[in-house]
């Protein structure tokens, strides 16, 4: 079907990556429930960070057009006054790699994991905005030249943080923070779409899992002028509190195997 958008698979760098809430490691907004028991880390995850080309090469092969992932701010900025330049050097490794193979390269600038130290409400507080807008500065001038598409937020933070209370910060029908959330958001999505880099990368994007009965598909493809790239979930395996149980590849011995749904084969 040549109709279709880009198809891409997302890696969740929070889940996959390895690294995040453990002993000594990145502590995210999600430490302070696992310090509590209340949800797992991700651990080890599935080792992204260390087996990123074995993953590009799969998905090549299982034919995806690109990945969509996020260079995740707690790794580049693990402390309010520190940047890490290993780290960023470790994600142009890793972009690069993915341009290699042939891949379209997506990049979502925050995910559903941020740094510990912007607080569990960060997107009530005044002084975020500034770094977030430092945050997007830095990500387009370390590694701009590799992505293909942008896109700023991966999910409804407000909605999902203080009205329904399924991440951070874990708040219920908070209405009044929760617009006030909203509110700063999307100032801080308006500036990163007013800079020129990343207008020209913006896209109409499309989420699904990756699998999903035939009739459902059939409805997403029905509509599939609507949207310029299909994020599948997840093309990896996970851990902690933003994995899911639908994913793509799986490991096989020293590398991973996979298929596409039948409904996006080409």
């Amino acid at each position: 079907m040549t109709s279709l958008p880009l198809v891409l698979g997302v890696i969740d760098g929070y889940a996959s990556e390895g690294g995040y809430d453990v002993p000594g490691g990145i502590a995210t907004n999600y430490s302070p429930a696992i310090g509590l028991g209340r949800v797992s880390s991700p651990g080890h995850g599935d080792n992204f960070w260390r087996d990123y080309e074995l993953v590009f090469r799969a998905a090549r092969e299982i034919g995806l057009d690109g990945v969509a992932m996020t260079v995740e701010w707690a790794r580049v900025a693990p402390r309010y006054d520190t940047v890490d330049a290993a780290a960023w050097a470790h994600y142009r490794s890793i972009l690069s790699s993915a341009r290699e193979n042939g891949l379209h390269v997506a990049v979502n600038v925050v995910g559903e994991a941020w740094p510990a130290w912007l607080g569990q409400e960060a997107w009530l507080l005044p002084w975020v905005e500034d770094v977030f807008d430092t945050h997007v500065a830095r990500l387009m001038d370390t590694v701009g030249d590799l992505i293909s598409s942008v896109r700023i937020f991966t999910r409804d933070l407000a909605s999902d943080g203080f009205l329904y209370g399924v991440i951070p910060p874990w708040r219920h029908r908070a209405r009044d923070d929760g617009r006030d959330a909203r509110a700063a958001i999307e100032r801080m999505t308006s500036r990163a779409l007013a800079r020129p880099d990343i207008a020209a990368r913006t896209r109409r994007v499309k989420d699904v899992v990756a699998h999903l009965p035939d009739a459902v598909w059939s409805t997403v493809l029905e509509r599939r002028g609507e949207y310029d790239e299909l994020h599948v979930a997840t093309l990896l395996p996970g851990d902690g509190p933003t994995a899911h149980d639908s994913y793509l590849l799986h490991r096989d011995g020293e590398g991973y195997t996979g298929s596409l749904p039948a409904a996006l084969r080409r």
